[in-house]
């Protein structure tokens, strides 16, 4: 009995350790949903976005992630971002978003908090 509970032990142990060596750009791999929306300023008026739902792609890439936005209806873009201290920092990059049927060239970039 007591071998059982020690090899149960040991084997618990051994998966902890396993999960624990990951890195933060490993932890925060994956694939996430997503959500866009907000007010913008458009010749000194403020008018909503077009709400932007879709799928991000984190993977891992030499040391930092990239992350491939792929909305339900429309685009695909793609920016690389590196995570620091549980805080995740988008690299800029430019984009075309449409508002009241006129395309504008934005640049982006951001950060945000990890919570894993």
């Amino acid at each position: 009995m007591k071998y059982k509970l020690f090899g149960l032990c040991l084997v618990l142990f051994c998966g902890l350790m396993a999960t624990s060596c990951k890195n933060e750009l490993q932890q925060t791999a994956g694939e996430y949903s997503y959500k866009i929306s907000g007010m913008v300023m458009v010749d000194t008026t403020e008018v909503p976005l077009t709400n932007e739902a879709g799928v991000v792609y984190i993977n891992e890439s030499n040391n930092a992630l990239v992350l491939t936005f792929n909305m339900i209806i429309g685009d695909i873009y793609k920016t690389e971002a590196e995570v620091k201290n549980k805080k995740i920092t988008l690299a800029p990059f430019e984009r075309v978003i449409e508002v009241y049927s006129r395309d504008y060239k934005v640049k982006i970039s951001g950060e945000g908090d990890v919570h894993r």
